[in-house]
This record gives C-alpha cells, structure tokens and sequence, in this order.
C-alpha cells in the first residue's frame, strides 16, 4: 500500500480509494484569502450567502468539490478544536464547509 500526499490543485483528474481531507477549520479550508477573510459572521462559521462574497465561495466549493471527488470508496476529514501559534493557543471552529447539506461528521475531543 502507497500513501499519496499533494494538494487540491494537483490532485485534479486523479482519484484514490480514500482521501484524507486535513484542516478542515474556519481560514484553512476554505483559507482566509479566499472565504474567511471576507466573510460577515466571524468565528461563527455558520455560512450565508451575501451578494459580496458569492463569487469567491462558488470559487472555494468549487475547490473543495474537486477535493471530495478523488474518493472512489470514502473521504475522511479531520479538524482541531484549538491550533498553537507562535502568539499562543487559539480555538478554532469547524469549516463552514462541513456543515454543508450531505456531509456528516462526528465530534470528539
């Protein structure tokens, strides 16, 4: 058995059995550059869709729906409750994007 690591972008065309979907925290997944930064409701992380962001969440889902897809049999996906940082540790929040309609998770401490 061979364990494939790569990014989103590079993993385009390509599928395996399982894929392991890391950091799936508010400004990881979707990142702040492209969703978290502009988005209106802050560490809440429960997503509507406004007029001045709809463009760059269609961009971001549409990177995360590549992401899902290379999954022939079943994708996993794993979150921090807190992330150290050089300024300390911080709590974080699930992606808006595993709240999404379809996508079933369990939490654990």
């Amino acid at each position: 058995m061979s364990i494939i690591i790569s990014t989103v972008h590079a993993a385009k065309g390509l599928e395996w059995d399982y894929v392991i979907l890391p950091d799936m925290e508010k400004d990881s997944f979707p990142n702040w550059y492209g969703l978290c930064g502009r988005c209106k409701n802050g560490n809440d992380c429960n997503f509507v869709m406004t007029k001045d962001i709809e463009k760059s969440f269609f961009e971001e889902l549409s990177v995360f729906y590549v992401a899902v897809t290379r999954a022939k049999k079943q994708v996993f996906f794993t979150a921090s409750h807190k992330q150290l940082t050089n300024r300390g540790i911080f709590e974080k929040n699930y992606s808006c994007f595993m709240k999404l309609p379809g996508i079933e998770y369990i939490q654990t401490v």
